[in-house]
């Protein structure tokens, strides 16, 4: 699986299908990662991203690795810090998540993994870049996986659904920097 740049002057990696799930693991991980969002609800801030302590027939455990094994393939060499820990943070927002903020990964990450785990229908994936003074506007499809360096800032855009739009973190903290890791996409 060979990557896409979405845009050739900021550090982005697109892999498309990335990871296909099947339909009980989608329809379970869909289920249990709504409730807890509806639990929390749309006016707690932090509700936006959480952690996701279920699994399903293994299926983020397998993300994960899949993810450092697409990371090690297509980026430079690196090693995995002893303070990594295999984690997914599931970010889900519908049109009752008025929040559009932009971040970065620079505290928890070296490596950032973004997996649009699903995208309703009538909904686009939307998602907003900033490097170096420049705006970049993005559109992943559900199942694609983008690979990105942790300080590179981005907002996903709120979309116009009862349905949440589901996207799953993944991250990979690295004993090397990452426009070391990076180097092969930085533009100039």
């Amino acid at each position: 699986m060979n990557p896409i740049l979405p845009n050739k002057d900021y550090p982005i990696l697109l892999f498309k299908n990335f990871k296909i799930p099947e339909d009980s693991i989608k329809t379970e991980l869909v289920k249990k990662i709504s409730e807890k969002k509806r639990f929390m609800g749309p006016s707690y801030t932090e509700a936006l991203s959480f952690p996701i302590k279920i699994d399903y027939k293994n299926f983020l455990f397998d993300l994960y690795d899949d993810f450092v094994e697409i990371s090690k393939k297509h980026l430079k060499k690196f090693t995995i810090s002893d303070k990594n820990t295999k984690r997914y943070w599931a970010y889900a927002t519908n049109r009752f998540d008025p929040h559009y903020q932009w971040h970065d990964h620079i505290r928890t990450s070296t490596i950032n993994g973004v997996y649009y785990f699903r995208i309703p229908e009538s909904v686009s994936g939307q998602l907003d870049f900033w490097y170096k003074d420049n705006f970049f506007r993005f559109f992943p499809e559900e199942n694609d996986l983008l690979l990105m360096p942790n300080y590179l800032k981005h907002a996903p855009r709120q979309p116009l659904s009862d349905e949440y739009r589901i996207s799953i973190n993944v991250e990979i903290i690295c004993n090397e920097d990452p426009d070391d890791i990076f180097i092969d996409y930085i533009g100039s």
